[in-house]
């Protein structure tokens, strides 16, 4: 870290080197890769830039495991039971889930499916255990309590048991709906969760397909 401060040369390679590091260990880590990215106030810019993949470009599951949930949750031997179409290359993969593109069978428009990565709650809860300690030995240190780690980690832990479910996102969306139907001035859409498929199962979230741009985008641009 100290060379990559000092010296132009080691700062791609110490931000790639981050990246990977926060990606390979686990949930927690990655969704406070997430939150850097949005923070070009705080953090520089181009490890903003650097860390915004992991919104949605974490290394994904297997689509075996996709395949397997989806099964499961819908009762059938084979998929094509139930989709006209479903790609199995996920549009994206974050720190909770992924998210694949699909048309269900008699249906002309396209949904978006969001599966949850194997075991991401028993590694969400290792993880959280091991970023409290990190922060507390941290703070130790004079001069970095201005970055408030004990307290954004106490934000994490009203939120990141949350954002594991997604019968929870489900809900969140629908109050999107209602909260932004009132301000006609506001052209974004949100996806709309199929209610009538949110008891299928806790790993998946079915809503609209609806294009859009990571919040990274927006955060690092300003």
């Amino acid at each position: 870290a100290v060379p990559a401060f000092y010296f132009d040369a080691f700062r791609e390679y110490w931000y790639n080197l981050l990246r990977r590091t926060l990606e390979m260990s686990g949930a927690a880590f990655q969704k406070w890769g997430q939150w850097a990215a949005t923070r070009p106030d705080i953090f520089p810019r181009e490890m903003c830039e650097c860390l915004a993949s992991l919104h949605a470009g974490v290394r994904p599951h297997p689509w075996e495991h996709t395949e397997a949930v989806l099964k499961k949750a819908f009762r059938v031997t084979l998929l094509d039971e139930v989709f006209a179409e479903i790609q199995q290359e996920p549009l994206g993969s974050g720190s909770i889930a992924q998210v694949y593109k699909a048309r269900f069978k008699g249906e002309d428009t396209f949904v978006a499916i969001k599966v949850r990565h194997p075991h991401v709650e028993e590694r969400l809860l290792l993880d959280f255990q091991l970023l409290n300690a990190f922060a507390e030995a941290i703070d130790l240190f004079p001069g970095v309590q201005w970055m408030g780690l004990k307290s954004t980690l106490t934000q994490f832990g009203h939120t990141l048991g949350a954002q594991v479910r997604l019968d929870f996102e489900a809900i969140n969306l629908q109050r999107f709906q209602a909260n932004f139907g009132a301000c006609p001035q506001i052209s974004a859409a949100f996806p709309v969760p199929r209610a009538e498929l949110t008891h299928l199962s806790a790993d998946i979230l079915i809503e609209s397909y609806e294009p859009g741009h990571s919040v990274a985008s927006f955060c690092v641009a300003a």
